[in-house]
């Protein structure tokens, strides 16, 4: 929401945000600044074995206001063969 004051986000010492399914799951930040460290990820996408020929994955939306700073951490959205 435009109107409401956004926060600092920090993933640290290998935080780990997985929505990896067979189609869907999304991840979604608002934030004033996101911090990545210490190999955190941020994960989304079709596991091996899961979803369908007719499934999609997920995404991963990132707004934030100031910066974002990924330090030895990755954001990874993937589909596994089956």
């Amino acid at each position: 929401p435009d109107r409401i004051a956004r926060a600092n986000v920090a993933l640290t010492n290998g935080a780990l945000v997985d929505v990896t399914a067979g189609g869907g799951g999304e991840i979604a930040i608002a934030a004033r600044n996101l911090d990545l460290s210490a190999g955190s990820r941020l994960q989304a996408g079709i596991g091996a074995g899961l979803g369908s020929a007719q499934a999609q994955a997920g995404k991963i939306d990132i707004q934030a206001s100031e910066d974002v700073t990924l330090q030895d951490s990755s954001i990874r959205n993937s589909v596994a063969a089956s």
